[in-house]
């Protein structure tokens, strides 16, 4: 796979290469004369904030309002130029489509070219670090996104906050509910409803908050420890680690081994009629299965019967192996999501984001490498290390090429890029963006997205 780095541009952005196809025609105008524009190449830049559409060639005019470029058919903004280079925003949904370039003091006729998301890369890029206060960011367990980019962040063991999409951060003052609940002590889990508010589940109980931090309310669980269904309070858990909302509109939790379902009015209920050690994430895909995952492996869950059936890695021998399902082994799973027929996966001991792909059976990784420690004396965590994991690290770039430090929860954004929350040692508490290449918005009888073994995506017509 080719790799490419890319320079920060003004607005420090990080950039994923995307490709041109050429002009096929310059207009001849009065004989032999041309035009004297060319484009030679064009690279989409995805930042935090912003996506600029960077266009290489000649013939351009070096002020950049008397150049022309319309993108998809929109008038867009060129924000820097120079004879050979343009610099273009663009719309942050754009991923493909097609442009026209004309120097309106030097051109006989305009040119044009396409763009499109390399499918052979991944780009990990930082979305959100917070070094001015990193003792605010001391736990970052799970993230979720609402519809408009927002981020909802655990900062600790008491903190919610909310991320804007200018990155400015909102405490939800009204948490302080929490504080003085100590079964709402430890968030592990954060689920935004569809009406915009905030599922918060802790290892006991499930509350919901509306997203400006008002109107705390408990949904089900109680400041005890057991296994009892129920409605609110009569309800109790055991110590619930991963959530998911359903396409029902009800909450999932594994639960000490087991799924088990809250609906919106709190009424508590056990599905699995078998215990699943050491269960943590779960999710459901596109087909309207139920994934859950231990730290080892990926399994299904049969409704019909309460078991779970193993999809990839094994139950009880960690390790890290892409491959086809059977050959495939994982280490230290913690958060799962998925899009189309994609099971997405982040691993806090092997620091790297997995795909399981439904459709051919295949796992690979997409983001993330690191340095494989194996250790007599259980790791030493002021320097990273995690007993037979791999090195936390931290580098944004192209697929290999990025490093993480224990990404702990996954959440897909509106603008279909995948986010990261990492809880590393040593300040490593960030919010890293992975921008997908070719993953459609939608799935049909007719569509397949496929992924081949060596971490490429393709999207191919049946």
């Amino acid at each position: 796979m080719k790799t490419l780095k890319i320079a920060l541009s003004i607005l420090v952005i990080a950039g994923s290469l995307a490709a041109c196809k050429k002009d096929q025609t310059l207009s001849p105008i009065g004989g032999n004369r041309v035009s004297s524009l060319q484009i030679a190449s064009s690279k989409l830049l995805i930042g935090k904030l912003s996506r600029l559409l960077e266009i290489d060639g000649r013939g351009f005019n070096a002020v950049a309002a008397k150049n022309l470029v319309t993108v998809n058919g929109e008038k867009s903004t060129v924000i820097s130029a120079s004879t050979g280079k343009l610099l273009v925003s663009v719309s942050r949904h754009f991923r493909k489509g097609s442009f026209e370039v004309d120097n309106t003091e030097d051109s006989i006729a305009p040119v044009r070219g396409t763009f499109d998301l390399n499918a052979d890369n991944v780009q990990v890029s930082t979305y959100f670090d917070n070094p001015e206060a990193p003792n605010n960011f001391t736990n970052l367990k799970a993230i979720a996104l609402d519809s408009l980019g927002n981020i909802f962040a655990v900062a600790d063991e008491f903190t919610i906050v909310k991320i804007g999409q200018d990155l400015s951060i909102q405490y939800l003052s009204n948490y302080q509910t929490f504080r003085d609940n100590k079964s709402a002590y430890n968030p592990v889990s954060l689920i935004v409803d569809p009406k915009g508010g905030l599922y918060v589940i802790t290892n006991y109980q499930v509350f919901h908050i509306e997203s400006d931090g008002t109107n705390i309310r408990s949904v089900a669980g109680a400041n005890l420890i057991g296994s009892t269904d129920g409605n609110g309070s009569l309800a109790t858990f055991g110590s619930i680690v991963g959530s998911t909302l359903g396409p029902d509109g009800n909450i999932y939790v594994t639960d000490r081994g087991k799924v088990r379902m809250v609906t919106p009015a709190g009424d508590v209920s056990t599905l699995s009629t078998t215990t699943l050690t050491d269960l943590k994430a779960i999710t459901f895909a596109t087909d309207g299965g139920l994934y859950v995952a231990n730290s080892f492996s990926v399994n299904k869950f049969i409704p019909s019967n309460g078991t779970f059936q193993l999809v990839a890695g094994s139950l009880t021998t960690g390790g890290f192996q892409d491959g086809d399902l059977i050959s495939s082994l994982f280490r230290g799973i913690s958060s799962m999501t998925s899009k189309d027929s994609i099971l997405f996966i982040a691993e806090s001991l092997n620091n790297r984001v997995r795909a399981l792909n439904l459709s051919n059976g295949t796992v690979t990784t997409i983001a993330g490498s690191s340095t494989e420690l194996v250790t007599t004396d259980g790791g030493n965590p002021e320097f990273g290390q995690m007993p037979n994991g791999y090195a936390q690290g931290y580098a944004d770039g192209i697929g290999s090429e990025a490093l993480f430090a224990a990404p702990s929860s996954l959440a897909f954004g509106p603008d279909q890029s995948l986010y990261v929350g990492e809880n590393g040692y040593n300040g490593n508490k960030r919010i890293r963006k992975l921008v997908l290449p070719i993953i459609s918005t939608g799935f049909n009888q007719e569509q397949l997205v496929s992924f081949a073994l060596n971490g490429k995506f393709l999207n191919k017509l049946r």
